[in-house]
């Protein structure tokens, strides 16, 4: 009897909000990739066992972190910008394709 009925519910969607570093993460996922696959072995390196995939995820944040203190100042403006653009309309086609086929950190 209280509170909303069921069917009243809103429904709530996700929706991702870029920031200048998320985007950069985009931009260089590639090279970070190959950088926490030498050190841990995970993500399709050579031993690619559960416990290198969980070292290998556990290194995402540390080494994204490192990529990003050194980037400088103009190019963090421009990924900003890049990071506003996506919000209103979304990322490119070719970063979703990127993002679908299995390049991304994710898959």
């Amino acid at each position: 009897m209280y509170g909303r009925k069921r069917e009243s519910a809103e429904k709530f969607k996700r929706v991702k909000r870029w920031t200048a570093r998320t985007v950069f993460g985009t931009e260089v996922q590639d090279e970070l990739k190959k950088t926490i696959r030498l050190k841990t072995g995970g993500w399709n390196g050579a031993s690619s066992g559960r416990l290198d995939n969980q070292k290998a995820f556990g290194q995402y944040q540390a080494e994204l972190s490192k990529l990003w203190e050194r980037t400088s100042a103009a190019e963090k403006e421009r990924l900003a910008g890049v990071a506003e653009l996506w919000n209103r309309m979304g990322p490119s086609q070719e970063q979703q394709a990127k993002q679908v086929h299995g390049t991304s950190l994710a898959c």
